[in-house]
């Protein structure tokens, strides 16, 4: 008799979908050059987390509503936390403190030019949150990690010839005018070559 293989829950099955997307997608997303790839960046991430985030919340909800699950008291939920959890919790009631009492709340909320305000801590915390409650590594993940960083790693190796034919060098330069042509290092649809160096190429 054929084995059958059980599906996860809806929650688990949103978390995966959400972590096959941040390993997929969000590495290659670029739709214009480099000098707007933050905030292209940043797009993408709010997409991506903050839909995550509130599919989860609505999926939440619509469960208590149907009586499917049940709310803990806040003090269940405190006792059930990990340690990693409980220090989450406290990062962002400090996050949110630090915002609220700030003489420049308003620009502490989205965080400016860099965008880590208030707004972009949240997203943070949430998501870590529910992955570490909903999340499964499974084997796929893994691959769809590597196929964007093989992608990451060809486009970067095609830019250090000089060439450009992705259009992210603005003005038609290349990575080897960075420094006179142009401010900053950026390479393949990361960026900034700092942050390209954290990446598990």
């Amino acid at each position: 008799m054929k084995q059958t293989i059980p599906r996860l829950p809806f929650p688990e099955r949103l978390t995966a979908l959400y972590l096959g997307l941040m390993a997929l997608v969000y590495p290659l997303w670029v739709t214009g050059d480099y000098q707007t790839i933050s905030a292209q960046k940043f797009r993408c991430f709010l997409i991506l987390t903050g839909g995550y985030v509130l599919a989860m919340a609505v999926l939440g909800l619509e469960m208590l509503v149907l009586g499917q699950a049940r709310c803990p008291s806040p003090r269940q939920v405190w006792n059930g936390a990990a340690l990693p959890q409980k220090l989450i919790v406290l990062f962002w009631l400090l996050s949110a403190a630090s915002t609220l009492f700030s003489p420049w709340r308003s620009e502490a909320v989205w965080g400016m030019t860099r965008n880590e305000g208030l707004v972009t801590l949240s997203l943070y915390c949430a998501s870590f949150l529910l992955v570490s409650v909903f999340g499964r590594a499974r084997m796929w993940m893994l691959y769809l990690l590597g196929a964007s960083m093989s992608a990451l790693a060809i486009v970067g190796l095609i830019q250090l010839t000089g060439a450009n034919p992705f259009g992210l060098y603005p003005g038609g330069y290349s990575y080897f005018d960075a420094g006179s042509a142009h401010s900053g290092q950026d390479l393949t649809t990361i960026g900034n070559v700092d942050l390209l160096a954290a990446m598990p190429l």
